[in-house]
């Protein structure tokens, strides 16, 4: 679905909800741990209330089916609230510590945690409620107030968080920020106490440098190519299962999947009709009738995909392959005998492309 319908906030709009968070964290209503506790209660009933809702706009952006958004999105965003809820009291008591040695008679000398103050939260796409909520968890926890700007790039998703978020959350506390370029560059230009970034390297370094200029500290979540080293003496079919559930979950578009298999010859002879039973098992004979497969977020990543697929001079393509652009889909590819040089080690694939590159042994991969 078109972007087209998400309405982006406006230079005054961002300038207004920078203010009132800062405001509304300089007046103290979110530093108490009753405050934090409650927010974070409200944040999970919004996502047990909103359950089909959330799960339909995840849907229209990635094709994901229900059950997938409940294991991918839904399950780690309450766990995330579960775990700050249990451990709320903990991590924000005073610790004692030991003074030093001048000091040491008659002092009692502590550690107190203060929120850093507001916060600015930059989501991604591919997880588009777990990778905003997550960070959110965060920021209410530490007593934080928060601008959220959620990805444009999955605007069912932006949508929904925007309608529901003020339902729940303080709204004076907890600001949703819609919008693409334009609007992400407006908040960076701005101070902020902390900034929390999820996506590539290549924005983590404009984020990076936007920062350093008000000595802003940043969390970031940046992707990269993850490889999976395989054993010839392993057990093919547990490896192939696990191998092609992370390589499909999502359609490859996740930052922790597997991007590429190191593996000897023999190794690569055991796995390759190992995947293909795992595939077809978990998919069918042709993933994109399977109701369980996702779609690529858009035409650009769909262009991204093929085209390093079609640049690919090295290797052999011994699964899947097959493209439809209409449809978004690009089903689960297999490629062997890459050489390392080749486009598809260039930069994190982000899709269901899998490239095989062969070693001698073990300790040739790791080294």
């Amino acid at each position: 679905m078109s972007a087209s319908f998400l309405r982006f906030h406006n230079d005054a709009e961002i300038l207004e909800a920078i203010e009132t968070s800062r405001q509304t964290f300089k007046a103290g209503y979110t530093k108490s741990l009753k405050f934090r506790r409650h927010q974070l209660e409200q944040l999970w009933r919004l996502l047990d209330d909103n359950t089909d809702q959330i799960c339909d706009a995840v849907y229209k952006d990635l094709h994901k089916n229900k059950m997938e958004s409940i294991l991918g999105e839904l399950i780690p965003s309450k766990e995330e609230i579960n775990d700050a809820l249990e451990h709320l009291d903990e991590w924000a008591k005073d610790e004692h510590v030991k003074p030093s040695l001048p000091n040491r008679f008659g002092v009692t000398c502590l550690t107190r945690k203060e929120p850093k103050g507001t916060v600015l939260i930059i989501a991604p796409w591919n997880y588009p409620v777990f990778l905003t909520i997550g960070p959110m968890v965060g920021a209410i926890a530490a007593g934080c107030t928060a601008v959220i700007k959620p990805s444009e790039v999955a605007p069912n998703t932006a949508q929904i968080l925007t309608d529901l978020l003020p339902r729940y959350l303080d709204s004076r506390a907890y600001i949703i920020i819609n919008g693409a370029v334009h609007e992400t560059t407006r908040l960076l230009e701005h101070k902020w106490d902390h900034i929390f970034y999820t996506g590539n390297g290549t924005v983590g370094k404009i984020i990076m440098k936007a920062a350093a200029q008000h000595l802003t500290s940043v969390t970031l979540e940046l992707g990269g190519k993850s490889p999976v080293i395989v054993d010839e003496n392993a057990n093919m079919a547990v490896v192939a299962n696990r191998i092609a559930f992370g390589k499909s979950f999502n359609a490859g578009q996740t930052c922790v999947g597997p991007d590429y298999l190191l593996l000897t010859a023999k190794a690569e002879e055991k796995l390759i009709p190992a995947l293909k039973k795992a595939w077809t098992d978990m998919l069918g004979p042709d993933p994109q009738t399977s109701p369980d497969y996702a779609r690529i977020i858009n035409n650009r990543h769909f262009h991204r995909l093929t085209k390093v697929l079609d640049e690919n001079k090295s290797g052999e393509i011994v699964i899947g392959g097959q493209t439809d652009e209409k449809d978004l889909y690009i089903a689960p590819t297999v490629i062997r005998n890459v050489d390392r040089e080749d486009k598809l080690m260039e930069d994190e694939i982000f899709g269901p492309l899998l490239p095989l590159i062969r070693v001698a042994d073990v300790d040739d991969a790791i080294e």
